[in-house]
């Protein structure tokens, strides 16, 4: 079978979709998409049929690292000429808001900075539980303040429009390739979280994953020092430790590739603003258990590189749509066919036109997760015992598709050049990373 990630897309069309509005969680801006083609090719598809298990991906190891670590103070700031308003810092510096949400999170339980990154239950995410709270405002979390009216449809024409899914194989095989899908990006996980982990604790990547399989053994400890090297002195410091990297450490550049820089930051920020002496222990592997796709829909006219621009009358373009119905009540309002119109007078001008495809896929692993105060002993987050439990990650991926204008004529004159996957969130650490 043709890798699914070589195929080419031939057709969009912005009225394929369905949407309505509901309240949702505040925005997300973020950079370009980049290239992750090669993590995802490299490994062959082993799916051939809908009755095949999923081979279980690789496996993997434990390294111990020093974070840098920080000391914390409280501050009061004066938020816009309004009240006091606390304010969290280190070293004098605001912990950032990605940081703050750990914080909160309820998952975490705990008070104080100084967080591994990381979700460890065996239930998913509480949004994609029926009944719960955050189902109805939040759901799927698309972004842009909406939900799809039909996930079903959503990923069927994302499929055959933006992902150049023959007709005869969503008829016969649909079961098939989106097992397929899953799968690649299953293994995609299980490559992005140690090389994650390679970058941000200058641990070679070898070590971190078991040879021959997908298994990944990760242990830390941090221990609790106060630097008061000058911050010049301290940032001389870091670009030497950076060009000093042991060999085998992953590169930023290639961490990149395969997960969003936002993504990477916070680990990054975890590890500059840890304030704990702390121990940390994470190790997971696959199971025989598949994947699940969760949804998989588009936006047309939008990417990462046009969303800021865009995003004001995009947002309109939904209000629209919303207001009239939806495209299956008879067509788009006079607004939204004047917004559509403008998108695609542009793209004959400039000659293309970029898009996304988003995926979000339940991962379960058999995993420990364990994260201790390193001088007392005390549980900070994860289970104490340090056994193996089953849980399932959400995974969020982002794909850029081009259209690129050939005036060739006919209902669709133009060609489309697919994009690259790349991991953009996992459980929601930054609130789905959303494009709009």
């Amino acid at each position: 079978m043709k890798h699914i990630f070589h195929h080419s897309i031939t057709r969009i069309h912005p009225s394929a979709y369905l949407f309505r509005r509901r309240p949702a969680p505040s925005d997300f801006s973020v950079s370009l998409v980049v290239n992750f083609r090669r993590h995802f090719s490299s490994k062959p598809s082993d799916r051939h049929d809908d009755d095949n298990n999923n081979t279980n991906p690789d496996n993997v190891p434990i390294v111990e690292v020093t974070p840098s670590p920080t000391t914390t103070t409280v501050v009061n700031a004066t938020n816009g000429g309004g009240g006091p308003e606390a304010t969290t810092t280190v070293d004098g510096k605001p912990i950032p808001p990605a940081i703050e949400s750990l914080l909160k999170a309820p998952y975490q339980k705990v008070s104080q900075p100084g967080l591994f990154p990381w979700r460890h239950e065996e239930e998913p995410l509480p949004r994609l539980i029926p009944g719960t709270p955050d189902y109805e405002t939040k759901g799927f979390l698309l972004g842009g303040n909406i939900r799809s009216s039909s996930p079903n449809m959503d990923a069927l024409a994302t499929e055959y429009l933006f992902l150049n899914v023959p007709w005869y194989n969503l008829l016969f095989f649909r079961r098939a390739w989106e097992a397929d899908l899953v799968e690649s990006m299953q293994w995609a996980f299980f490559q992005a979280v140690p090389a994650m982990l390679s970058n941000t604790f200058t641990v070679p990547f070898d070590k971190l994953v078991s040879s021959g399989d997908d298994t990944v053994e990760f242990s830390h400890e941090s221990k609790r020092v106060v630097d008061d090297t000058p911050k010049g002195e301290q940032d001389k410091e870091e670009e030497e430790q950076k060009q000093e990297r042991p060999m085998g450490v992953t590169s930023q550049k290639a961490v990149e590739r395969m997960v969003h820089p936002d993504l990477l930051q916070l680990y990054h920020t975890a590890r500059e603003f840890g304030t704990e002496s702390l121990r940390v222990r994470l190790e997971l592997k696959p199971t025989n258990e598949p994947p699940v796709l969760v949804n998989l829909f588009a936006f047309p006219f939008l990417s990462r590189s046009n969303h800021k621009k865009r995003k004001k009358i995009y947002n309109l373009l939904l209000d629209s749509i919303a207001e009239s119905g939806g495209i299956s009540s008879g067509g788009l309002s006079p607004d939204a066919m004047e917004t559509v119109h403008g998108f695609m007078e542009e793209f004959r001008e400039t000659g293309k036109m970029e898009s996304t495809v988003i995926c979000q896929v339940l991962i379960p692993c058999d995993e420990i997760f364990c994260v201790k105060d390193a001088e007392t002993g005390r549980l900070i987050q994860g289970h104490a015992d340090e056994k193996f439990r089953r849980v399932v990650h959400l995974v969020r991926f982002e794909q850029t598709v081009t259209a690129h204008w050939t005036n060739k004529g006919g209902i669709f004159p133009f060609r489309i050049e697919p994009g690259d996957w790349q991991i953009t969130d996992i459980d929601d650490l930054l609130e789905g990373n959303l494009l709009l």
